[in-house]
């Protein structure tokens, strides 16, 4: 494969559809793209939970506390992805 062909298979693969409308087998729904964004508010939101609580009971209990939300969120992550 030469240079030209490496270009090309690379100016193919990088098409954000700018220019021309998004093939219906692309398009994304509404909530798949909703989701990304909630997810960075939730995550921005439990920092901050977990930092306040650091900040008010101790390392200890801020750890304690990191531990336990993880248990629950990966049995309930599994909950819903199983069902």
């Amino acid at each position: 494969m030469n240079n030209s062909d490496a270009a090309h298979n690379l100016a193919r693969r990088a098409e954000d559809h700018a220019l021309v409308s998004v093939p219906l087998a692309e398009r994304k729904s509404g909530y798949q793209l909703s989701m990304s964004t909630i997810g960075i508010a939730t995550a921005l939101a439990i920092f901050a939970i977990g930092g306040f609580t650091v900040i008010l009971a101790g390392f200890k209990m801020g750890l304690l506390a990191g531990i336990i939300s993880a248990i629950l969120g990966f049995v309930l992550g599994k909950v819903r992805t199983s069902s």
